[in-house]
């Protein structure tokens, strides 16, 4: 490989891990519950040193800038483009998807990392017929695809036995075994999956106000791309007519894939980013050559949309309000254990949803001997113990921290509070003294 290609490999390496290692134990805000798991169970073969949220996260990192080197390398077998594996390449190490499921714990990274591998594998040889992995890949495609299209939902089955359960009380029973049919009502289902995953909107504009229920949104892909992946579809060149038609068949693939197992989170649909961002590659590679006036354009509205997400991004602004992290617990540990006395127990209210584990991981203690973990009345208790306890937003009489005026409940001692945001509550921090 000639000096200066090294020197621009180095450059992609230099950007794709200073854009993911940057406030990497910060940002994103708080861990989920995979990811405090995850670090305990390293613990007890590593050390409770590795507890820490920072080398949680920094074998996705690595799996993330592995996945950008094996996307140039893959384009450049292909096509015998070094430029543009390398634009490529660069693409994906800018692009927001990515940079976020790099950061967080993704078993979608990893998935992502062995797609790639798969076609590398295949190519080793020199002498590979692409074409015959054209051919074998769109075999794949319409097996996988009619499969995943009319297999039956189990789901969808305990939906249909209800309403046929329904209909049996009418006259006219036998006509809910024609009208509730099990395969059809399947079929809907999917069907919809499909045009939800087929929605550009979900890669380009997706994101704050207008998330899906249930779904973690996440920016992915900057607007500027959908032109540029467009002009890539439109290119015409013989080095690119098998990439094209391998992009093809991974989309529909992909897509085939999430109806199947009915897969929608921005880290389970990450392996489609490959094709997305080599069509995009395609299109600013084949205006990158012309080096003319909407290359400059498109090369400064790239930069500019990148400083606008990494700007909101690092200021901890993207999250979804369906993001599984739990941020409360981050500063709440820690001012439980500076403010306990010696020897005094704590008890920690179950309704904060699986507190255990996270004071666990931010305490650095596997056993955490004087803590209780469940639910519980605060005027049926004893004195003399630290609690941790909820209050929701607009909560009623019968809460056993509820006033008419607001003001702290006697007998109490207040110590602190953080606000769930996720969850519209408020914890309190507090001894019963009495």
């Amino acid at each position: 490989m000639k000096k200066r290609n090294r020197l621009i490999l180095l450059t992609l390496f230099i950007v794709s891990l200073s854009l993911r290692l940057w406030k990497l134990g910060e940002i994103p805000q708080g861990l989920s519950l995979n990811e405090v798991g995850f670090g305990l169970s390293l613990s007890k073969y590593v050390g409770s040193w590795i507890l820490n949220p920072v080398f949680i996260r920094l074998p996705f990192v690595i799996l993330g800038i592995a996945s950008i080197y094996l996307v140039f390398l893959l384009i450049q077998k292909i096509t015998d483009d070094f430029q543009l594996g390398f634009v490529s390449s660069f693409l994906l190490a800018i692009t927001p998807w990515h940079i976020a499921q790099s950061r967080v714990y993704s078993p979608g990274m990893g998935v992502f990392f062995l797609v790639l591998l798969v076609p590398l594998f295949i190519l080793r040889k020199r002498k590979f017929d692409l074409n015959k992995l054209v051919k074998f890949s769109v075999i794949v495609f319409l097996l996988t695809f009619i499969f995943s299209v009319f297999s039956i939902d189990p789901d969808i089955k305990y939906k249909v036995d209800e309403q046929r359960n329904i209909a049996s009380m009418s006259e006219f029973n036998f006509l809910s075994r024609i009208f509730s049919n099990k395969i059809i009502e399947s079929y809907r289902y999917r069907r919809k999956l499909l045009f939800e995953n087929f929605d550009l909107g979900n890669y380009f504009f997706s994101g704050h106000p207008t998330e899906r229920w249930g779904v973690e949104e996440i920016p992915k892909l900057f607007v500027i791309f959908l032109p540029l992946m467009f002009a890539g579809m439109l290119t015409v060149s013989k080095k690119t007519k098998i990439i094209k038609q391998l992009i093809i068949i991974w989309i529909f693939l992909s897509l085939s894939v999430f109806i199947l197992f009915e897969l929608r989170g921005p880290g389970e649909t990450l392996p489609i980013v490959f094709p997305l961002i080599a069509l995009v590659g395609l299109g600013l590679n084949h205006f990158s050559k012309k080096k003319g006036w909407f290359y400059k354009l498109t090369f400064l509205v790239v930069a500019f949309e990148l400083m606008i997400f990494c700007a909101h991004y690092f200021s901890g602004l993207n999250e979804s309000q369906f993001s599984p992290r739990c941020s409360v617990f981050e500063n709440l540990v820690q001012e439980v254990e500076s403010n306990l006395k010696e020897g005094e127990r704590v008890v920690v209210s179950q309704r904060l949803k699986n507190p255990k584990p996270f004071f666990q991981f931010y305490l650095n203690n596997i056993k955490l001997d004087d803590y209780e973990f469940r639910t519980f009345n605060i005027w049926d208790e004893e004195a003399g113990k630290f609690f941790v306890d909820v209050l929701p937003d607009g909560a009623l009489p019968n809460e056993t921290l509820y006033t008419d005026d607001g003001s702290w409940p006697g007998k109490l001692e207040f110590v602190g509070e953080h606000y769930d945001t996720q969850k519209r509550q408020t914890v309190f921090i507090y001894r019963k003294n009495i």
